[in-house]
């Protein structure tokens, strides 16, 4: 017995030793040690762990360790250390330690399960390294490498949004109809920045027209091309293109919840068309050039869950200027060659309803002309009926129908072609029906009704300050004439207005060369065969008086059928002078009469510049020169294009030299105006040189100095000393 109590006391001895040794060494130790019973409660820590929590072994034993483990990693801490502790399994983890200051400090701890010697688990031995520093230097290469990451995506990023605007700044520069460049820019955006884009233009009324959609998905493009053709936003409507047309200001949506989807698309079956596409998210930017806008482009994502953020509306906002740049530049072109398109017509059509003076021709030729230059289905041109005041139909081009025909006559101030006349102004209507500036009689209203064109555009045509007539352009429903077309049939209708003056200029000349024609055969019947008859009548009743009675019967009828010749002769004398309109005037008076005319209804000066003493001109030298000058003038006002002319008139003995010059284009170059001359167009070149040269004259054509075109020639003289003509004077 007392070797027993012997041994059991050196036996604690040894074991007080041992653990005296084991607190000796673990406190000396540099890492923070913990034990546990088999309970998993803590029943030791070193000192260097009490001197780092700053508690006492007391206030860390049993589970009272575990108040100075951070909040977020208490749970995950003791789902491993229990979970190790229960399978008798070694562990290792990671947390936050709060320290004596404070601070939570990151710390390694490891465990493992502790036996006795005869194998029975004792519980668990652990140790704990302040990690801190290397967690930090983790996290920051952590941090540098996620910021490696984000700086190569960013760069990767940037590098294809900027091949993307590279590619569009292409598309966008290669030709210049735009409707098809920016169907090309959609399908390129929607490889990279969206599952769906549309672009909308502003139009001139200002209603939206969609001129392109793309969808990044083939088998939705069908859907995306639907939107285009049936569902434009309605420029009043909350439709977020619609709102952004009218501030200016970009629009993003990073979610599309079920009240914007509504103002997205308020009509049913554009309502199917977006739950298709699952509308998830939305950039729209204004397309703005100059100051204007002229559209907008539209991102919306869908499939690909896609939310917009900042940087895409930065993105999208540069797509959006360059393809402004691009539709401005498109339509200045468009502008520029249309105004130079308009410019060459002009001019074309100018000189071509100028190459005739024949009223029905010239007439023909205005409705023509302005039915190619605007590009209508109809053009009339009505002249004004001085009485009433009405509009009558005189040329007719294109298609015709009820209220667009040849017959066609609108009443005083009835319907737009009355307005105009009204106004003295272009007005235009896009449907002449419904357009509440107009009336009409019910007779034009019902042919208004049947007829085919309903768009209109009325232009009066005005002449030294005096409308003379119309010109009405139609077209069919939907056809809408814009500012650029009333311009362009404006500056038309002032070249039709002065070629239908010039038309009846020249029918009223042509009248009085008629009349005096008639005068001269009057003059020529008196004069000779009058004459002549009268002497037979004399002489017949001479032989009535000493003829045989045999043959005194027939030279009885003889006397009467002279008789009857002669009063035929007075009745024809009689008809040919009905009209005579100062025939006998004096020259100088008539020849200022003419010029006086043909100035006011042509708008050309023409002066008097010399002028000798004319009081020696027999009337047939007064008829072949006034002839001469009034064919002169015709052919200046036809042909020349001039704003002044000249003419001269001067006594050399018993021949008068005369000259008609101007300052218009000129002739054409020598040969052809050769040719010119001598051909059938210039009948009245030849007309003019073969009088002259009949009457023993000459007649020289060619160019006028510094430019135009000069007419001279000389006349030689009868003396007529009976008949008397005042003097005209220098200009």
């Amino acid at each position: 017995m007392a070797f027993e109590a012997d041994e059991r006391k050196r036996a604690e001895e040894a074991f007080k030793e041992s653990e005296e040794r084991f607190r000796i060494l673990a406190n000396s130790a540099p890492m923070l040690l913990w034990m546990s019973r088999t309970d998993a409660l803590r029943s030791f820590f070193n000192k260097p762990w009490l001197d780092f929590t700053g508690r006492t072994l007391e206030q860390e034993l049993g589970n009272c360790w575990a108040e100075g483990v951070h909040p977020d990693d208490y749970q995950r801490c003791s789902d491993i250390y229990l979970g190790a502790f229960h399978a008798r399994q070694p562990f290792s983890m990671d947390y936050r330690l709060r320290r004596a200051d404070g601070e939570y400090r990151w710390v390694f701890d490891t465990g493992v399960p502790r036996y006795l010697s005869d194998g029975t688990f004792a519980g668990y031995i652990g140790s704990a390294i302040d990690i801190t520093d290397r967690k930090r230097a983790e996290d920051d290469r952590r941090d540098a490498l996620a910021r490696e990451h984000a700086a190569r995506a960013e760069a990767e990023t940037s590098k294809r949004r900027a091949a993307l605007l590279a590619e569009a700044s292409n598309v966008l520069a290669s030709r210049l109809d735009y409707a098809i460049t920016l169907q090309t820019l959609a399908r390129l955006t929607v490889a990279e920045l969206a599952d769906l884009c549309v672009v909308d233009l502003l139009e001139e009324d200002g209603s939206i027209r969609r001129v392109a959609a793309a969808h990044a998905n083939p088998a939705m493009q069908e859907a995306a091309c639907e939107l285009q053709r049936q569902f434009s936003p309605d420029p009043r409507g909350q439709h977020p293109v619609a709102k952004v047309l009218r501030t200016g200001r970009p629009d993003i949506a990073t979610e599309i919840h079920e009240a914007l989807l509504n103002d997205i698309a308020p009509e049913l079956g554009h309502l199917e068309i977006a739950r298709g596409l699952t509308y998830r998210s939305y950039i729209v930017v204004p397309l703005v050039a100059r100051g204007r806008i002229l559209g907008a482009l539209s991102l919306v994502s869908g499939e690909s869950r896609r939310r917009y953020t900042a940087a895409d509306l930065e993105l999208a906002e540069e797509l959006g200027r360059r393809a402004a740049m691009a539709v401005d530049n498109a339509r200045l072109y468009a502008t520029s060659e249309q105004r130079r398109w308009a410019a060459e017509t002009l001019a074309d059509v100018a000189r071509l309803i100028s190459a005739s003076l024949e009223p029905q021709d010239v007439t023909r030729r205005i409705a023509d002309s302005v039915l190619m230059l605007l590009r209508a289905q109809n053009a009339s041109l009505f002249l004004v009926e001085p009485t009433s005041g009405d509009l009558v139909t005189v040329a007719v081009s294109g298609d015709v129908g009820p209220a667009s025909g040849p017959d066609m006559v609108f009443p005083h101030g009835i319907g737009l072609i009355g307005l105009a006349v009204r106004e003295q102004r272009p007005v235009a209507t896009s449907d002449v029906l419904t357009d509440p500036r107009l009336t009409f009689t019910p007779e034009v209203r019902t042919l208004v009704e049947r007829d085919m064109f309903r768009s209109i555009l009325a232009i009066p045509l005005i002449a030294k300050g005096k409308v003379i007539g119309a010109l009405r352009v139609a077209d069919r429903l939907g056809r809408v004439f814009d500012n650029e077309d009333i311009q362009l049939a404006k500056t038309f209708a002032d070249h039709a207005a002065i070629a239908q003056e010039n038309s009846r200029l020249y029918a009223e000349a042509e009248e009085l060369a008629a009349n005096r024609e008639r005068l001269r055969v009057a003059r020529e019947l008196h004069d000779t065969l009058s004459q002549v008859l009268f002497s037979i009548a004399l002489k017949l009743d001479w032989c009535l008086h000493r003829a045989d009675p045999r043959v005194r019967r027939k030279l009885q009828d003889i006397r009467r059928e002279t008789g009857s010749m002669m009063e035929q002769i007075r009745n024809l004398i009689a008809k040919l002078s009905e009209r005579e309109d100062g025939a006998h005037r004096p020259f100088a008076e008539r020849l200022q009469l003419l010029l006086k005319e043909f100035g006011e209804l042509t708008g050309i000066a023409v002066e008097l510049v010399e002028c000798d003493d004319t009081a020696t001109l027999g009337q047939p030298e007064m008829e072949i020169l006034l002839k001469t000058f009034l064919e002169a003038l015709a052919n200046i006002s036809k042909h020349a294009r001039a704003t002044r002319a000249t003419i001269r008139l001067k006594l050399d003995g018993d021949v008068i030299h005369f000259e008609v010059a101007d300052d218009g284009i000129g002739p054409p170059g020598e040969a052809e105006f050769a040719q010119r001359v001598g051909g059938p167009r210039h009948f009245g070149l030849r007309q003019m040189r073969e009088r002259i040269e009949t009457a023993g004259g000459r007649l020289e054509i060619g160019p006028n100095a510094p430019s135009g075109f000069r007419l001279w020639g000389s006349l030689p003289l009868e003396v007529k000393g009976d008949d008397q003509y005042s003097n005209c004077h220098r200009g």
